[in-house]
């Protein structure tokens, strides 16, 4: 709120508080804030790698006490809803990236990185064909060798879109870290964050936004703050991408298993 009659925030600071540190002391408080923040998600990732790890020896500890075919059978009819989460997030998340107004990587802004949304709506597709054979799996039983071979075909489809997810998801992971650390070494012209604000806050705080000179648009919005959006936009991506590689990796492996499960399967015997 510095109005266009101070040239600097020094002059802000003397006009308001006559004293010239206050872009000291926003910049000291920001800096306590990292540092307390820094602690905390690393606490709070330790812990949850803990959680995690206790987890993981409720389920073996259970394997052994039920037994491995009961825990299979109990997985298969849960399948279904372990891939209606990343189904449903993965299209949300493509055709946010695609088609919000606010997006940095939407269709209309020219971005080289605008394939990252389409990859998300591929992923989420093949999250749902892969819930659609999960679900089938878990509603059909085996009664013959028909049956047999109709649900190895469903387990060989599952295992191959979760194959393809994971492919795709490190790709997703690996060009959004990229493209958000090449914004450091290969920072936006004026041009490009004059387009960006404008797209982004237009009718809202920046004006000038229909000047000819891309460069003279939305002057409310720094380069730095500009730059500052459209990394934050690419290490969400990464986030999602990283927490959805796990979801893939984790179907592909119980696919795995259960394949080998079927093909052990002595249906003359039952």
């Amino acid at each position: 709120m510095g109005e266009p009659e101070f040239d600097s925030e020094d002059a802000w600071c003397l006009a308001n508080y006559n004293a010239t540190d206050c872009s000291d002391i926003r910049n000291m408080a920001e800096s306590k804030m990292e540092s307390s923040m820094l602690v905390f998600y690393t606490t709070l990732a330790g812990w949850s790698s803990a959680v995690l790890c206790i987890m993981m020896l409720i389920v073996n500890s259970l394997e052994r006490i039920i037994t491995k075919p009961i825990v299979q059978k109990s997985r298969e009819s849960n399948v279904p809803a372990w891939l209606s989460l990343p189904s449903i997030t993965n299209m949300l998340v493509g055709g946010i990236l695609l088609f919000s107004q606010s997006s940095l990587l939407n269709t209309n802004s020219g971005s080289e990185s605008s394939w990252i949304g389409i990859v998300y709506l591929v992923t989420g597709a093949l999250f749902l064909v892969a819930l659609i054979m999960g679900w089938y799996l878990s509603a059909y039983t085996i009664r013959n060798h028909a049956d047999k071979q109709s649900k190895n075909v469903a387990v060989v489809i599952m295992i191959a879109m979760m194959a393809a997810n994971v492919v795709m998801l490190v790709t997703i992971f690996v060009a959004s870290i990229t493209v958000s650390s090449d914004l450091i070494h290969t920072p936006l012209d004026q041009s490009q964050r004059g387009q960006v604000a404008c797209r982004v806050d237009r009718n809202v705080t920046c004006t000038a936004c229909d000047a000819p000179d891309a460069a003279n648009r939305c002057p409310e919005w720094s380069l730095g703050e500009v730059t500052t959006i459209l990394q934050t936009q690419l290490k969400q991506s990464a986030t999602l991408a990283s927490i959805f590689v796990l979801y893939a990796i984790s179907v592909f492996r119980f696919g795995v298993t259960l394949r080998r499960h079927l093909s052990l399967y002595q249906i003359d015997y039952v």
